[in-house]
Parts: C-alpha cells; structure tokens; sequence
C-alpha cells in the first residue's frame, strides 16, 4: 500500500529547496540551476522545472533559438558522463564562466549537477565563439556582445561558493534518495501526463513572451483545454495564468537586477500588453513595483 508519508517528506524538502533556491538568488546574488536529474526521476521535475535552466539575459537570448536549446541539452548530457566528484570552474561553449557542483551518484548510473553562473569566462573563448554562434543560428552579434557584456566580473572564491552550495547539494540528494525508495516501492504512474505537463511548460518557458491561450496550447498539443488546466493545477499547484505570470516576474527580476532595460522595455521583451499591466503583475506577485525592487536590490535611485 502506497504511503502518504512519503508526500508529507517530498512536500516538506520541495519547500526547502525551493525557499532555499530563493535565497541564494535574492540574498546572495547567485544565478544558481539544477541540471540532469530528469535522468533520475523524469516524472518528479515539475517541481524542480523552475531551476532547471539560467536566468541569464545572455543564455536566455540564445535559447531562443530551439537549436541553441538542443545544442546546451547536449553538452550538458556530455558533462554529465564526465564530471567527477569534485566541484570546479569552467567555460560552456557559448562562453558563461561557471562553477559545476556534482550531485552524489544514488543512482546506478550518471549523476545530477549544480550550476552557479553569470560570470565571464574565458574571454577569448566567448570572442571566438559569438560570432560562430551568431552567423549559424542568425543572432545578431551585437545583442550578444551587449548582453555578455553585462555578465559578473568577478568570480567569487570556490569555496565561498561551496559552503552556500553544499546545503543544497544535500537535499538533493535526500530528494533523489526518498524518490528512489518510493518509485522502487510504489511504481510511478500517469507518465504521460507528466512528460506532456513538461513540454507545454519548456515551450512556454522558452517562447516566455508569445502570449499563448490555453486554447492555443490545446491546440498545439492535440488535447482539451481543461485537460491542460487540470495540469496545471496538479503539477504546478495553481492556474496556467498564476504560472505565466510568476515565470515572467521572476525572469523580470533578473533585467532590473542585472541590465539597464527600462520598465517598458522589459515589459515588451517579456510579452506583457503594456507597462501598466506589468508593473500591475509585478506589485502583486511582489508587493511592490518593478522601480521599488530595482532601487531596493541596486541602490539605484532613479529608474527611466
């Protein structure tokens, strides 16, 4: 017989994580994401969706382009048979400097990995690569020079960042660990929904400023629109709107921090109908204006 405990802990250890993956960014300043776990437990990664890709406006221009997105899910699955045991500082191939935290292998194959990036790397790397990626996949250079531009300087010490990242190094590996034991218990059911819940919510995370309807979303997927609401309240735990809605604020919490964008520019680049309506969205998901949360994490006195 299946045991509810098994929820209470997994529910419990997602609250942490997630309130932990918080403070690493708000607190800390860290650009952190979990990769390759979905190897593991493909079924549970809804919950862990939000931190599997980088709020970078560098990586997000990129991944754009569904072939970037293909070409990064490659090289990461190439990391991921490599890596050792110890965390390190590298260079992707589009040039972010960031260091690579392995998760423990509780598996019998692979292991997961911790990424904190945003940091220049190799300069000469990045120099010979943008206008490789740029002419092959049609991006303008200069966007990419001026959103590189704006990644972090300084890297902070190894291990600095490790005694923030160890604990999350931890609860992941609790997290796979309680998964492992339920799914070798209590065979995982409702696969299909699960992998279609995940590729609505790629497509969207991707194309994060076409304003899809659940009728467009319906359509693309060949189901009902209730079916798709109903997956969004079981997988995420609210509307498809409250979703949207909490993506793109999250995401527009990185532009205020980490670029110069105007309030309406970063409204139009998200897909919001006007600048009213975002800093409308942004008050109520964060309690104040977009202007407020740019002065009160910058020191920024002025916001055009």
């Amino acid at each position: 017989m299946y045991d509810p405990e098994y929820d209470v802990r997994i529910k419990r250890l997602m609250d942490d994580l997630g309130a932990y993956m918080t403070f690493l960014s708000v607190e800390k300043g860290l650009t952190v994401s979990i990769h390759q776990l979905d190897n593991f437990v493909d079924s549970f990664m809804t919950n862990l969706r939000p931190y599997n890709h980088h709020l970078l406006p560098y990586c997000m221009c990129l991944k754009r382009c569904p072939e970037i997105q293909e070409e990064c899910r490659r090289k990461q699955q190439k990391m991921f048979s490599t890596i050792g045991d110890r965390p390190f500082f590298g260079t992707c191939w589009a040039g972010v400097g960031e260091y690579v935290f392995p998760i423990p292998n509780v598996h019998s194959e692979g292991k997961g990995f911790i990424s904190v990036s945003g940091y220049k790397g190799d300069r000469a790397k990045a120099a010979a690569q943008m206008p490789k990626i740029s002419q092959k996949y049609d991006i303008p250079l200069t966007d990419m020079q001026e959103l590189y531009a704006i990644l972090k300087e300084d890297v902070p010490p190894q291990e600095q960042v490790e005694v923030l990242i160890k604990p999350l190094v931890h609860m992941l590996t609790l997290l796979l660990m309680y998964l492992d034991d339920m799914n070798a218990r209590f065979p995982q059911k409702d696969t299909a929904s699960t992998s279609l819940f995940n590729s609505i919510t790629q497509l969207i995370r991707y194309r994060y400023d076409t304003n899809f309807s659940l009728e467009d979303l319906a359509e693309q997927f060949n189901c009902s629109v209730s079916h798709i609401s109903h997956l969004f309240s079981k997988y995420a735990g609210c509307s498809y709107r409250t979703y949207i809605n909490t993506m793109r604020t999250n995401m527009a919490k990185v532009f205020l921090t980490s670029t110069r964008m105007t309030v309406q520019e970063i409204s139009d680049h998200l897909g919001f109908a006007n600048s009213n309506y975002f800093s409308t969205v942004f008050r109520r998901m964060c309690g104040i204006s977009p202007r407020e949360y740019r002065s009160r994490t910058t020191g920024a006195d002025k916001v055009e």
